[in-house]
């Protein structure tokens, strides 16, 4: 079966391992990409939202991030 992780849990979940902002993070099984979204807002995406990251930052945070799934489906969702 698939089960998709409501946001608000993934960032608790993420919020408790005490990442730092270059740490890297792979989800083997990212279904639609909830813990992706939300490891990258918590690095840095609320700082680029708010202008306080450079472009060149927020890239490199995204490329530290991967997943991967079995369904094709999920991975298009992400």
């Amino acid at each position: 079966g698939e089960f998709y992780t409501p946001p608000t849990i993934a960032r608790w979940m993420l919020d408790r391992l005490g990442l730092e902002r270059d740490d890297r993070v792979l989800d083997p099984a990212c279904g639609s990409g909830t813990f992706l979204i939300e490891r990258y807002q918590q690095a840095i995406g609320e700082d680029a939202d708010q202008g306080l990251a450079t472009y060149d930052e927020a890239r490199a945070v995204a490329e530290r991030i991967a997943g991967n799934d079995l369904n094709p489906f999920s991975a298009v969702l992400s």
